[in-house]
């Protein structure tokens, strides 16, 4: 289970705007902040890990090893949960820590989706708030998207593509959190406490 606030793993709903201009947050943003006040005030909120997900928390250990092999690095795989230095109502478990100024993100896709990573890293774009939104959490300055999957011949098992860290991204992150956490999370908290 997250704990309350906010999490990089959920950045991309936070970054959705609504149809109209006027519109800052989506309909997938909105229902994020109720998760979030859900959280916060320990009501129950739906949990569920589909086969896909169990299939990637399995097999994740299986690829920070294949990526310590292919890339001779230690990773610090503790998954000790980290808190944003400025805002303690952002917080996230990276998948691994790499010296000082890496990390890694580990998605075990379906095989077609491992296939378009290996030959273009395609599923990086879908994550990329993800990254960049651990890579400002963490204070790093890359992260290696790894792709994994342990049917493919060995050969072809894991794909890594680097990510830098993108300033401009993450100064827009900080932004729509701040607004995000001040504007819609924390009045609905005041509104369920007056309930």
């Amino acid at each position: 289970m997250r704990p309350a606030g906010i999490s990089p793993s959920q950045f991309s709903k936070i970054m959705t705007s609504g149809r109209r201009k006027d519109e800052l947050f989506g309909k997938t943003a909105l229902s994020y902040a109720d998760e979030v006040v859900c959280r916060i005030m320990g009501f129950p909120v739906d949990d569920y890990t589909n086969e896909a997900m169990q299939y990637g928390i399995d097999n994740e250990p299986y690829a920070v090893e294949a990526y310590q092999i292919e890339k001779m690095v230690e990773v610090d795989y503790t998954k000790e949960r980290i808190t944003h230095p400025k805002y303690e109502y952002i917080s996230g478990e990276p998948d691994g820590l790499v010296g000082n100024d890496g990390l890694i993100e580990v998605k075990c896709p379906n095989p077609t989706n491992h296939f378009k990573n290996l030959l273009s890293g395609e599923q990086i774009s879908q994550y990329m708030y993800q990254i960049q939104g651990y890579m400002w959490l963490t204070e790093r300055q890359w992260c290696d998207f790894i792709s994994f999957r342990p049917d493919y011949p060995e050969k072809y098992r894991i794909s890594i593509n680097r990510v830098v860290r993108d300033q401009d991204m993450i100064n827009e992150l900080e932004e729509r959190c701040v607004i995000f956490w001040n504007d819609i999370v924390q009045p609905k908290v005041k509104e369920v406490e007056n309930l």
